[in-house]
């Protein structure tokens, strides 16, 4: 097991031909034009990694309460997380 902290690290890796794995494809794509990367069609279906929102209440601004309010808005979070 190969293990870096970053995607730039990760893709320089793949490229390199040490590894492989998942990359955005906005990051691979100029290698997959190029040939130094392949890309493979996974079997079964991909999980999606969560990600969770969290901020201090008691601390939050007015720029805090101004992001808060428009991630409540933003469709993509109202469909996967319904706490916000």
């Amino acid at each position: 097991m190969l293990t870096v902290h970053d995607f730039k690290s990760k893709m320089d890796a793949q490229v390199a031909a040490l590894g492989c794995g998942y990359l955005p494809r906005y990051l691979a794509q100029p290698y997959l034009q190029s040939g130094a990367l392949v890309e493979k069609v996974l079997d079964a279906d991909c999980h999606q990694d969560m990600a969770y929102l969290a901020w201090n209440e008691n601390a939050s601004g007015n720029a805090a309460k101004w992001w808060i309010e428009h991630l409540k808005e933003f469709d993509g979070f109202a469909n996967l997380y319904s706490r916000l």
